[in-house]
């Protein structure tokens, strides 16, 4: 009979039925044709079925001890050598510099180790990705300001503001279309015929958005999800003179500069408006 490997739920399988069926007296000796029925249940060599039963016996099954282990010893001690140890690979990586670390193909080349090996390690959990972004430097009058808009959330009870009238509002700037974009066409229809003087100064539009804290209504028991909405923040105004695009009489949408004295009672009046 061919030699066969077996799982480890059936060399658990063999332990198990020997037990039961010899209440523990086969341990010591298998009587005859025992083993070649063992071995013809499970497709294997009687040899196979002897060592399991002596590993079981190794480990003090015979004494009671049923904390035993038969599963394969193979894992981990079988097939292809790595190239690497996670060890040797932590210490080639921190031996590079941190500016040649942001690519795999530049990791390879300053360590030696192939592309494909660095694709299987990073599956691995050797090592890991990171995405780092810039963060804006705080002065001291920065952090003073966060500190006192914060402790100004504290009231005299030393409880917290639950800000549900606090309505945040903020500037958003969009561009009126993408130097690219995608579409999805049928066949024979003809693409669209999109112009500007320059795509490096494409138009763009400020919106005002104001989001408040999400809420549970207590007038239709529904839940609020805090977005108030957002609003183009343009004037209409007659156009000055006649351009190639356009003549004088109609009026045109444009964008207004405001000062910064005139933000701060703005955004206060807009936010009365949007809480009553």
């Amino acid at each position: 009979m061919g030699a066969r490997e077996l799982t480890d739920n059936e060399r658990e399988a063999i332990l198990r039925e020997v037990l039961l069926r010899s209440n523990g007296t086969y341990m010591k000796r298998l009587p005859n044709g025992f083993g070649n029925e063992m071995a013809s249940k499970y497709n294997c060599d009687e040899r196979t079925i002897r060592r399991v039963l002596q590993r079981a016996k190794e480990q003090g099954d015979v004494d009671g001890n049923m904390a035993v282990s038969v599963a394969s010893r193979k894992k981990g001690h079988v097939g292809r050598k790595k190239a690497f140890t996670p060890d040797q690979v932590k210490a080639k990586l921190l031996g590079v510099p941190l500016e040649d670390r942001t690519t795999l193909r530049s990791i390879a080349l300053k360590t030696g180790i192939e592309l494909a090996t660095l694709h299987r390690y990073l599956r691995l959990g050797i090592f890991r990705s990171h995405s780092s972004s810039i963060r804006p430097m705080l002065t001291d009058a920065n952090k003073y300001a966060r500190l006192t808009f914060a402790t100004k959330m504290v009231g005299s009870n030393m409880a917290m503001d639950p800000i549900m009238d606090c309505v945040h509002l903020d500037e958003k700037w969009f561009y009126i279309t993408r130097e690219t974009r995608k579409f999805y066409l049928v066949p024979g229809e003809k693409g669209p015929d999109r112009k500007c003087m320059s795509k490096r100064y494409i138009t763009k539009v400020m919106f005002l958005s104001a989001v408040a804290r999400p809420r549970n209504l207590d007038d239709t028991d529904e839940w609020w999800d805090g977005k108030i909405g957002t609003w183009p923040f343009t004037e209409v105004t007659p156009a000055v003179r006649s351009s190639v695009n356009r003549p004088a009489v109609p009026s045109r949408q444009s964008q207004p500069t405001l000062p910064r004295m005139c933000i701060a009672p703005f955004s206060s009046s807009a936010c009365y408006l949007l809480l009553y």
